[in-house]
């Protein structure tokens, strides 16, 4: 009887470790205080020019580590995010129209700013599908994953989007609205 139990109970530890395991080769906690770089699944990252325009937009761009507005920081809210870019202090913000596609716009970053609420799914590949919050609509591209195309957020989930943890380090910040 007592085999039994250690014999029951190492399979469950087995069971438990394996489980962590693959659970932490796909999972990915994100943390506020990182810069990520937001990834296409063809490899392109979400790019905002480093503009400091409200109602700017932004693009895929390729990978360039110089180019500071290639740096996205996630700030959770309840169990949402802001997501922004700390060198010009712009969220990605969408304001709500019709159809089925609407541009995602820079705009002054605010966690209290209900625009700037992003919902994030992890997909079984570690990938992330990214909802705005207030319409459920999924962040994707205008034209195809190519450089220079456009993020909208659309009623379709193009989802795979990676998110690339960077040694960038936060810039000194005046914050803006509620913290």
């Amino acid at each position: 009887m007592i085999n039994m139990q250690k014999s029951r109970f190492s399979v469950f530890v087995m069971l438990f470790v394996i489980l962590m395991t693959h659970h932490s080769l796909f999972s990915q906690e994100v943390k506020n205080d990182v810069l990520y770089k937001i990834v296409s699944p063809s490899g392109l990252v979400i790019d905002n020019l480093n503009s400091a325009e409200d109602a700017g937009h932004i693009y895929l761009a390729k990978d360039n580590p110089k180019s500071k507005g290639q740096y996205w920081r996630f700030m959770t809210v309840r169990d949402r995010y802001a997501i922004y870019c700390p060198f010009n202090i712009k969220g990605m913000d969408v304001v709500e129209g019709q159809g089925d596609k609407f541009p995602v716009n820079l705009w002054g970053y605010s966690r209290g700013n209900r625009n700037q609420h992003w919902i994030l799914k992890q997909l079984p590949d570690g990938s992330y599908s990214i909802s705005h919050a207030n319409s459920g609509m999924f962040l994707a591209t205008s034209d195809g994953e190519k450089k220079g195309s456009m993020i909208y957020i659309s009623s379709k989930d193009m989802g795979g989007w990676r998110l690339e943890a960077t040694t960038m380090k936060l810039p000194p910040e005046g914050f803006i609205g509620k913290q």
